[in-house]
């Protein structure tokens, strides 16, 4: 199973998945780079570590800057951070007899260096899990999913399907951009990984090969569209019935909150400006409500009835039931997990799918 490096979120949905696949009788190897610690239940796998040629500091700083650029320009950031992470993985000898023992491949289509080592390797069952919704178009074009411009809007529009004449235009516009940047810039990249590995022919057409695309969403998240017979979407994956929350202070601030509790994350990457989480602060400040706060970053002055926590069970708070609402960044799992629970959800998108979702 190959995870999105140092993509916290994305490694819980393949943990789940990989343990699910541990209770049927198969033996799981998770690929990990030096970038990911341990996230999600990973007990009883085989966990192998490859070098990034990154540290977790550059890689962090190149992912919190999409936040602050247009969705073209951070493209291109997070390709040169793959790029690099394929070059590393590519002289990497024992991943690739470890790939050749295995009879299934499970990989996140956003990470185009695993799709390139199970190809190499000639694994017979090529499954992709994407944690994403269809994330158009860096996604959904590599499968074949039809994308009529005039009613499914690119990610970075924040255009509905209901769209006008100049906004269709407009998108059209954008698509054409994608195409481009995707022939003409990312698929000779990918080319020159493969060629290094012995292989030749056209990166973007080994995916019509893949056994099954799996996507963690719902038609009730997704533009009305056509998909594939090889598209298969399941719904929420990680979230499920709530446990008592293990955190003491945590539990006791759900138990006894007399207006209920807001929740408040940002997901496990992206960080707030210093001014945006002085606003968020101040205004949180004025609830009635208890504020649970699980924050990255230089933390801002809050009021009383704010805690600002490392790390929160977000399925288990999200299924108490005094929680009132939650304020998030519009990540799949978070949108799913406040669904499955009927928590109002307030959306502060920042960058990448989040703004789309």
């Amino acid at each position: 199973m190959f995870g999105f490096p140092s993509g916290p979120s994305h490694h819980m949905v393949f943990s789940k998945v990989g343990q699910e696949l541990k209770s049927r009788g198969h033996e799981i190897v998770f690929i990990n780079t030096n970038l990911d610690g341990k996230h999600g239940n990973l007990d009883g796998f085989e966990v192998y570590t490859v070098e990034s040629g990154m540290s977790t500091e550059e890689t962090h700083a190149l992912l919190q800057d999409m936040a602050l650029l247009d969705p073209l320009s951070g493209w291109f950031k997070i390709f040169d951070v793959i790029s690099r992470m394929c070059t590393a993985k590519a002289n990497d000898a024992e991943l690739l007899k470890l790939l050749k023992g295995c009879d299934a491949v499970v990989v996140d289509p956003n990470y185009m260096c695993s799709q390139i080592m199970a190809e190499a390797a000639g694994v017979p069952v090529n499954v992709h899990l994407s944690p994403t919704n269809f994330f158009d178009p860096f996604i959904s074009i590599q499968y074949g999913v039809p994308i009529p411009l005039a009613t499914v809007p690119h990610m970075g529009t924040k255009y509905s399907p209901e769209m006008t004449f100049p906004q269709r235009l407009h998108n059209a516009v954008i698509f054409a951009i994608d195409y481009y940047i995707r022939w003409f810039i990312i698929e000779p990249k990918a080319n020159e990984f493969r060629a290094q590995l012995g292989l030749s022919g056209s990166f973007f057409k080994t995916f019509h090969n893949v056994t099954d695309v799996i996507y963690q969403t719902d038609f009730a998240f997704e533009f009305p569209r056509l998909i594939t017979p090889s598209v298969r979407m399941v719904g929420p994956i990680l979230p499920e019935p709530a446990v008592p929350v293990q955190d003491a202070n945590i539990r006791d601030i759900l138990d006894n909150a007399e207006h209920g509790v807001v929740l408040v994350s940002f997901g496990t990457i992206a960080r707030l400006e210093d001014d945006q989480a002085e606003m968020l602060a101040n205004a949180f400040g004025k609830l009635k409500q208890k504020v649970i706060w699980k924050f990255n970053g230089n933390r801002p002055k809050v009021a009383d009835n704010t805690l600002l926590v490392d790390w929160v069970e977000q399925n288990n708070v999200l299924g108490h039931p005094n929680v009132r609402a939650f304020v998030a960044h519009g990540g799949a799992n978070g949108i799913l997990e406040a669904a499955y629970h009927g928590v109002p959800l307030i959306g502060f998108p920042l960058f990448a799918d989040q703004v789309r979702s």
